[in-house]
């Protein structure tokens, strides 16, 4: 067990061994004292504690958190020992300082010492190996293609960082960053000062074009930071309100919002207590997580808030895993209960009104806390009613009877793991039906007990009319009924407030009235083609040549399949 202390080491803290601490404080207190007589002591100091921070900062990202001994020895070989900066320790047989790295590994980055404009054309030389002066021919030249040559200037100079530090500038070039390396380069910066200073020229001067190119990149470099730091901000604010959104549909869930619009598989009403919780925990856990950890990248991508630890990081994806685990196993369970489905038919006896007319109207029913069912053919509601659930999916359906009486037959179906489960949950069902004299009232729900589950259960409707006899669809009724085919192929809330009458050819609403030609509201012309245009929606081809069009004796107009008009031109 290893006591550790914690240190600032170029503007980083890190978590050191007290042994790996001294060895490193001995290091440097060497090196400032062989550099006491140098120029820019202090700069190369400092440039020496950046390059030990980064060296520090990528051991800490593979391995573990406390800086050691042996990570200390690592880095003062890579930046050679204290006394090479006398260069005391050279290599007699290759002349090369001892125990330093010769090998060094080059960056991208934009040469602010030997630049024209912005230093682009200096930096990427230094990379690929090349003279600056065939690159900056090349981007001229490229400026009169279209102005490609200006853009992928401008391109790279925003998007290239400036080779700030010594140990930056070491690298640009490919040299090693060592103890050595970095006080000649920071020597020869304090030469090139003190050149400004007396007047002279210095070796690396700068032109009024560099510093105004300068200026214009670092003004695009704080837009589009700015640019950044917006969009982060807005994606952060988006992230906090889905994580609320997300907490109050967990609370939904748990029956603890009464009247939430919650989809019905996320409900009690779906989902058996056990079932329900492991819901909960995997929609919180699978959706939760993502959104926690992202919104925690932003934060500290904006704010420069510490990162999580990588333990922490890796309980969270290993919780998330299981979360899918659970969620996929619970749908799974639950699945398993739609694997039959059964119906059965009830011929309901009704009274047979004294009249040809049977007028239908709706029986309302009546819940609290309703939730929506989003079902392959329309969508209902599931409320609770006392002891019971209510369920709005009821369905309506006239046909043609074969007797010449009124028929009601009654179709219930339900779901479940096995017919005899599917079967079990139709028992279940409850339908009041309502008849007073010639008004037959029919529901727009029906009872399931409370603390069953749905399970796909469906109550429909079929009221046969004889042939010759009417049915009245009043006002409302379009609640229930359901693709009700006629005659006319009116759609059902079209057929509501009419009355209704069973013909040879289907149902049909006789004395309703069919638009004929004659209608103000309707818009009839002949155009030179032969086409006649009713209403702008129907249109009739006739015959353009004027001789056929007195040889035809018939025109009959079809939609959908079913004719509509017969005109007859024969006396």
């Amino acid at each position: 067990m290893n006591k550790t202390v914690t240190v600032n080491i170029g503007g980083s803290v890190f978590h050191i061994e007290e042994l790996a601490y001294e060895q490193l404080k001995q290091y440097l207190e060497t090196l400032r004292r062989l550099l006491n007589g140098s120029e820019g002591r202090d700069e190369i100091l400092q440039d020496i504690e950046s390059r030990l921070a980064e060296m520090f900062n990528e051991k800490l990202q593979h391995a573990r958190q406390v800086i050691t001994q042996v990570q200390v020895s690592e880095a003062m070989e890579i930046m050679g020992r204290p006394e090479q900066v006398a260069g005391t320790e050279i290599n007699e047989e290759t002349g090369k300082i001892a125990g330093s790295s010769s090998k060094g590994y080059k960056r991208l980055y934009r040469d602010a010492d030997d630049k024209v404009i912005g230093g682009v054309c200096s930096g990427v030389s230094h990379y690929i190996g090349i003279d600056p002066m065939w690159l900056r021919l090349a981007f001229a030249a490229a400026f009169f293609i279209w102005g490609a040559g200006l853009w992928l200037y401008i391109i790279l100079l925003i998007i290239l960082p400036k080779a700030r530090t010594t140990a930056e500038k070491l690298e640009m070039k490919g040299q090693p960053v060592t103890v050595r390396s970095i006080k000649e380069t920071i020597e020869e910066e304090v030469t090139d000062i003190k050149a400004r200073l007396s007047g002279e020229k210095p070796r690396n001067s700068q032109s009024a074009i560099s510093n105004f190119f300068d200026a214009l990149g670092a003004i695009l470099i704080a837009g589009i930071k700015f640019i950044g730091a917006f969009i982060g901000a807005i994606f952060t604010l988006t992230l906090g309100l889905l994580l609320i959104a997300l907490f109050f549909v967990l609370l939904a869930m748990a029956g603890w919002l009464p009247g939430a619009d919650v989809p019905v598989f996320l409900t009690k009403y779906f989902l058996d207590p056990v079932h329900l919780n492991a819901g909960i925990f995997s929609v919180g856990i699978v959706l939760g997580i993502p959104l926690l950890l992202l919104l925690n990248k932003l934060i500290h991508r904006l704010f420069k808030t510490p990162k999580l630890p990588k333990s922490v990081r890796l309980t969270a994806i290993s919780l998330w895993v299981f979360g899918v685990i659970m969620a996929f196993f619970t749908t799974l369970s639950v699945t398993r209960d739609f694997r039959n489905s059964t119906l059965q038919k009830t011929s309901i006896p009704i009274q047979q009104p004294v009249s040809d007319t049977l007028e239908l109207s709706v029986l309302s029913t009546d819940g609290e806390n309703s939730v929506m069912v989003i079902s392959s053919s329309q969508d209902f509601e599931i409320t609770e009613s006392g002891d019971s659930l209510l369920l709005y999916d009821v369905r309506v359906d006239v046909q043609r009877a074969a007797g010449n009486e009124f028929e009601l037959i009654r179709i219930c179906s339900a779901k479940g793991e096995t017919a005899k489960a599917a079967h079990s949950r139709i028992k279940e069902i409850g339908v009041y039906i309502n008849q007073t004299d010639a008004t037959l009232q029919l529901p727009d729900g029906f009872y399931i007990p409370k603390g069953s589950l749905y399970r796909g259960q469906e109550v429909r409707f079929v009221l046969k009319v004889p042939e010759g006899k009417s049915v009245f669809l009043s006002e409302g009724s379009e609640a229930i009924i359901y693709d009700i085919k006629n005659v006319t192929n009116t759609l059902d809330e079209d057929m509501t407030g009419k009355t209704w009458t069973m013909t040879p050819a289907g149902l049909e609403c006789i004395g309703c009235g069919l638009p004929t030609l004659e209608d103000e509201d309707i818009k009839n012309t002949v155009k030179e083609e032969g086409v006649v245009i009713i209403d702008e929606k129907i249109r009739v081809k006739v015959p353009s040549d004027s001789t056929k069009r007195e040889e035809a004796k018939d025109v009959r107009i079809r939609v959908g399949g079913k004719e509509i008009i017969h005109v007859s031109t024969e006396k």
